[in-house]
């Protein structure tokens, strides 16, 4: 015989397999400690999940992506956009790429730091620096601004 705690209480229950119907399933004893049968049911979905339309939770996921708003320069033109805090520094250089129209081109992203000194973005551990001070703020200006370079080498 074994004891197992169920939902806080201590249950002793002979040897007893449990076969799972289902993915979610929640287990229920059929008579209190006497034969200890258990039969498995799933969990009920709350009510608010059973009519939720998948629209509708496709746009609660894309408000709790956390984005700033990213203003990069090359030469004379700057261009403007949103980036998800959770991309990597791969992503925030194919965006510049492709907005610049430089997709097969070595690219340098630098900012200006609290300093005024100019930053090297080299990889994502740099961005990761950068956008900091942006994971934590819910308003205010999130902006980062970059400028863009062909890399020479």
């Amino acid at each position: 015989m074994s004891f197992r705690w169920i939902c806080g209480k201590h249950v002793s229950k002979p040897n007893l397999s449990i076969e799972a119907h289902g993915s979610s399933m929640i287990s229920s004893s059929t008579k209190e400690l006497g034969d200890s049968i258990e039969t498995l049911n799933p969990i009920p979905k709350p009510p608010q999940a059973r009519s939720a339309s998948p629209e509708k939770n496709v746009a609660k996921v894309s408000q709790d992506i956390r984005t700033v708003t990213v203003k990069a320069t090359y030469k004379d033109d700057m261009i403007k956009f949103q980036f998800s805090l959770s991309s990597g520094l791969l992503e925030l250089k194919q965006e510049v790429a492709r907005s610049f129209l430089l997709e097969n081109t070595r690219l340098h992203l630098k900012y200006r730091d609290e300093d005024d000194d100019l930053i090297l973005l080299a990889c994502d551990a740099d961005l990761s620096i950068l956008i900091m001070p942006y994971s934590a703020t819910t308003g205010g200006n999130n902006t980062i601004k970059l400028m863009v370079q062909i890399a020479d080498d």
